[in-house]
């Protein structure tokens, strides 16, 4: 099986503004930003300091609004992004703070699970066949381990991604969530290896299938 890894969103921002929250300012206590995706059946949560971009075409317009307050600049590439995301099939797009340069985002596909690795050893094998599909993309400083993701364990991958590919230095976590006929990678990348570890762990954490 060839796995299909987006490994990240290369959306670079016109400042240099640091830890600026792509969207608008949120209390402490504010509740997280839920996702549901109702066709294949998944709920998660992530912090509150994120927005999901529907990738509809339904309210962009002003979502892009929102997430681009602290930088005007961001609004072409985000636009731009969406109409990809839309054209690539994607699920779920969501921002996450900008840091430096770089706006942390999260991008969620599904896909089959026909030709996954099975029986004894498969997750051994599984992160093999990571591990050789991102390499091949040039991606560096490449770590599987197991993660608990609604009471079963799945597979995680952290890297960095070439600044040859991002123009920052950036970090990647994915999580290889196996369900039933289904595959869902969620693909968090953000320039601060804190954001993308503690996002991931949201995610996993608060995964529900309904």
């Amino acid at each position: 099986m060839t796995l299909f890894a987006r490994v990240l969103r290369p959306i670079a921002v016109g400042t240099a503004a640091v830890l600026i929250m792509v969207a608008v300012t949120s209390p402490a206590d504010a509740s997280p930003t839920r996702i549901l995706d109702a066709k294949d059946g998944f709920a998660f949560a992530l912090p509150s300091t994120w927005l999901q971009i529907p990738l509809t075409g339904k309210n962009v317009a002003g979502l892009l609004d929102v997430a681009t307050k602290a930088d005007p600049s961001l609004a072409t590439a985000l636009s731009l992004q969406v109409q990809q995301d839309l054209k690539k099939g994607d699920k779920i797009f969501a921002l996450g703070p900008i840091v430096g340069k770089f706006a942390s985002n999260l991008n969620v596909i599904v896909e089959s699970s026909a030709g996954l690795p099975s029986g004894a050893g498969s997750f051994d094998m599984l992160g093999v066949e990571v591990k050789i599909e991102l390499a091949s993309l040039g991606i560096t400083h490449i770590a599987t381990s197991q993660v608990k993701v609604a009471g079963s364990a799945q597979l995680a991958a952290t890297y960095s991604p070439p600044v040859t590919m991002t123009k920052v230095r950036a970090y990647g976590e994915q999580l290889y969530i196996h369900h039933g006929p289904r595959l869902v990678i969620a693909t968090v990348t953000s320039a601060s290896q804190a954001q993308c570890r503690s996002t991931a762990r949201a995610i996993a954490s608060t995964w529900t299938w309904k």
